[in-house]
């Protein structure tokens, strides 16, 4: 199981994303929360656009991300997609 660094939190409104390392890859992720949803982003190489992903998401500029299979609407009643 790898090994989850967690670098910084962003919180805007209902929406949260965390910025963790993995250490075994060095690849960083965004964790995303709203309403009681979560998601994950695709890695990033650079904690520094991770840090900008995360940022885009609370400002509502990025849409919750969705698991393969999941309708992007599923979340659109509670404004965390649309």
């Amino acid at each position: 199981m790898p090994e989850m660094l967690y670098l910084s939190e962003y919180r805007e409104g209902n929406r949260t994303a965390q910025v963790l390392k993995n250490t075994t890859t060095k690849q960083f992720v965004v964790y995303c929360f709203c309403c009681g949803n979560e998601s994950e982003s695709e890695p990033f190489e650079l904690e520094s656009d991770a840090e900008d992903w995360a940022e885009n998401f609370v400002q509502k500029q990025i849409d919750l991300p969705h698991k393969e299979g999941e309708e992007q609407t599923e979340h659109r009643d509670c404004g965390c997609n649309g």
